[in-house]
């Protein structure tokens, strides 16, 4: 018998044109992009002049701060994996600035006679711009190497024009500008990371003082640190004491108003960083 063909099928007309399909999830990040935080730190400083004579009147120009804060903020930013660059993701390079919020008075002290005021007040400033790789030894610990540009500046001002440059000429008014160079290990026990620093500073200038000898000073730096971070997600709280020194020596003249023949110059601080990191 005669076969009939059998008919097409009717699209249904509820059914979509298009057809969506689910994009493939993107992968993880291989770290952070940025970080920013407020840094506080609270300071203590000793300078202390080595005299040939201990009966040099000069000896007493030595110099005791206590108490200095330092506020300001620091900024992180980790290029491999903000570009990605997919190389070296622990690199990040950092940029700090603080500046000191309580100016104190100065006053001088001698071995005999009572305290006496002076036109001067301390004035404290530090800048940073670094890069540091880190790497991880499994999950048990890091390594980091570091390095970069340092601009801390101990000195101080006058409100008295006729006798400030006279009472500058007799405190140690520095601005170590340095080339630094360091290393970092610490440990991860879960969320905490204790950790501890040590560097080397190779000062390029150092401000006021080293222009008071006719043949010159030399200054060399040191800084270690102790501390601990603690990671809560995106929330960073880091706490710190480190300790810098720098030694000098100073070749003076017969006729230089001051004849120290070395000193040292030792800055104490305590920190708190409290930072978003993406």
């Amino acid at each position: 018998p005669p076969r009939v063909a059998s008919a097409a099928p009717v699209p249904d007309r509820d059914a979509p044109a298009v057809s969506a399909t689910r994009e493939p999830a993107e992968p993880p990040r291989a770290g952070p992009l940025f970080a920013i935080s407020a840094v506080t730190d609270i300071g203590f400083r000793q300078f202390s002049f080595n005299y040939r004579s201990k009966d040099d009147p000069a000896a007493e120009h030595n110099d005791r701060e206590a108490g200095q804060v330092l506020t300001g903020a620091l900024v992180e930013v980790w290029p491999a994996t903000l570009f990605h660059l997919g190389m070296l993701p622990g690199l990040a390079v950092y940029g700090r600035f603080q500046i000191g919020v309580n100016p104190q008075r100065v006053t001088m002290q001698s071995k005999t006679g009572p305290a006496v005021a002076t036109s001067l007040s301390t004035s404290w400033r530090s800048l940073e711009i670094s890069a540091r790789h880190r790497w991880m030894i499994g999950g048990l610990g890091t390594v980091e190497a570091d390095g970069g540009y340092v601009d801390d500046r101990y000195q101080f001002t006058s409100d008295n024009p006729l006798t400030g440059d006279a009472e500058l000429a007799t405190v140690p008014d520095v601005g170590y500008q340095a080339v630094r160079i360091g290393a970092r290990g610490s440990l991860l026990l879960g969320p905490l990371e204790p950790y501890v620093t040590a560097e080397n500073r190779v000062v390029i200038s150092s401000g006021s003082l080293s222009k008071r000898y006719k043949f010159g000073t030399s200054v060399n730096g040191v800084r270690a640190a102790l501390g601990a971070a603690l990671h809560l997600g995106p929330l960073e709280v880091r706490a710190e004491g480190n300790v810098s020194l720098y030694t000098w020596s100073f070749r003076h003249d017969t006729t230089d108003p001051d004849q120290a023949e070395n000193g040292s110059d030792a800055i104490e601080q305590v920190g708190l960083t409290v930072g978003y990191v993406y």
